[in-house]
């Protein structure tokens, strides 16, 4: 079976090194530029001279906002597999600890065995069982499964959840929905997408130190957005605040004596563009997510913490929140929810937003910095339209998590469009506002 892959960037060089180079054919990109060269060996073409060559490849699906190519695809009945209906891992979160756990991974999977969820996954799990010569396991299809790849499939044994279970076969999940997932699991049914589970030890004791460390107090959230202004970092900073905050914050350090306590980044983009200054940081805990294939995470310094970044379709739509920031974290598709989650998990009672302006605009600067960021290009509108949906789920879900546990969420950005929080005035919160330089 072979494959091409749309889009020629970090997450098809994952894929790539997954699958192996002997099953792809190609990269399929709309960059001109990246026409123009090879990638991973292998030729990169544009979606309409893959089309051109009458190619039964199935494509696989990169790209972490899809829709656009996904009814693109759907439209002429190209069959094709999402990378993010896969486990976290195959989208590079924690693959270099999960490459040496494969083994260990289909030594689960017994001889008479179904797979729920037809996947990239789980056809690549089908393959190396039996490599392994466990010859005697089917693929159950998952409710909406595509037609045009199930035909294209159709020489694999694919069959439906009743007939497996009538044939007395072990189910494992492969794959989340509505029907099975982290939060509906039959007793009887192995878990095999939550690698973090059993398989893959993700966990990272050396955060256990921080769980309920600042019990009952309150802290920042210092987001980004062009809204965020110097002055409030410096009355942070005079008045002794906890604070936490992201990505391309360290630009303002010139500008500021306020530095956060906490400092967190897991988009792997942004880690790849910042490594070397991330490795220069004044600070003394930076949390960082493991999204990035060539990052020897075992040599970071000591002021480094890596965690575990739990994302995928399902989390989108349904999104989670962690109660072990040590074991995995669910991001959301917004760094702001990693901060938020591990302000819970140190057991702060208060959290005040800060700079989370939740008002993207393509074209537009929408940080205050005006460096490298990852997401400055322009991006499409329905990709922003796509995200923020996503987005605004995650906030709701933190705060009915927080509400249940007694902690209270507030939002104290100026301006802005999240309105999913308490809003308080921020100077209110100190008294008299000193001016930036006083």
């Amino acid at each position: 079976m072979g494959y091409a892959v749309w889009g020629a960037g970090h997450r098809g060089e994952i894929v790539h090194r997954i699958l192996g180079g002997d099953a792809i054919a190609c990269f399929i990109d709309s960059s001109p530029d990246k026409q123009e060269k090879p990638f991973c060996g292998k030729p990169v073409v544009s979606y309409a001279a893959w089309k051109a060559m009458g190619s039964r490849d199935i494509v696989v699906v990169s790209p972490f906002m899809s829709a656009d190519i996904e009814k693109t695809l759907d439209s002429d009945g190209v069959p094709y597999f999402l990378l993010d209906e896969c486990p976290p891992e195959f989208m590079g979160f924690g693959i270099q600890k999960a490459e040496r756990h494969w083994d260990s991974l289909l030594a689960k999977v017994c001889d008479h065995a179904a797979l729920y969820g037809v996947s990239l996954y789980t056809v690549w799990l089908l393959d190396c069982l039996k490599a392994r010569g466990k010859e005697d396991v089917v693929l159950v299809r998952q409710p909406h499964a595509q037609k045009a790849l199930l035909d294209r499939l159709s020489g694999l044994p694919v069959t439906d959840l009743v007939r497996a279970r009538k044939e007395g076969r072990q189910l494992y999940v492969c794959f989340y929905d509505d029907c099975f997932n982290d939060r509906i699991m039959p007793p009887s049914f192995v878990d095999l997408f939550d690698l973090s589970k059993g398989i893959v030890p993700h966990r990272n004791e050396r955060i256990e130190k921080f769980r309920g460390s600042q019990k009952g107090r309150r802290c920042f959230v210092v987001a980004t957005g062009p809204s965020l202004r110097m002055e409030d970092l410096d009355v942070l900073g005079k008045n002794g605040e906890f604070c936490i905050s992201m990505n391309s914050i360290f630009y303002m350090f010139d500008r500021t004596s306020w530095r956060p306590d906490c400092y967190c980044v897991s988009d792997g983009l942004g880690i790849d563009i910042w490594k070397q200054k991330l490795l220069e940081l004044p600070l003394k805990h930076i949390f960082i997510g493991d999204s990035v294939i060539s990052l020897d995470y075992d040599s970071l310094p000591d002021n480094f913490y890596t965690f575990h970044v739990m994302t995928g379709r399902f989390w989108r739509t349904s999104p989670g929140v962690s109660d072990d920031f040590a074991a995995r974290v669910y991001p959301g598709n917004t760094i702001t929810s990693v901060c938020i989650q591990l302000a819970m998990y140190m057991g702060f009672s208060e959290i005040y937003l800060l700079g989370v302006d939740f008002n993207y605009k393509p074209g537009n600067q929408n940080h205050i910095s005006s460096g490298d960021d990852p997401d400055e290009p322009t991006f499409s509108a329905s990709f922003v339209s796509e995200s923020d949906r996503w987005v605004l789920g995650c906030y709701k879900a933190l705060r009915g998590y927080a509400g249940k546990r007694g902690i209270h969420i507030y939002n104290a950005t100026r301006g802005g469009k999240l309105e999913v929080f308490e809003r308080v005035d921020f100077d209110g919160l100190f008294g008299r506002f000193e001016p930036h330089g006083a």
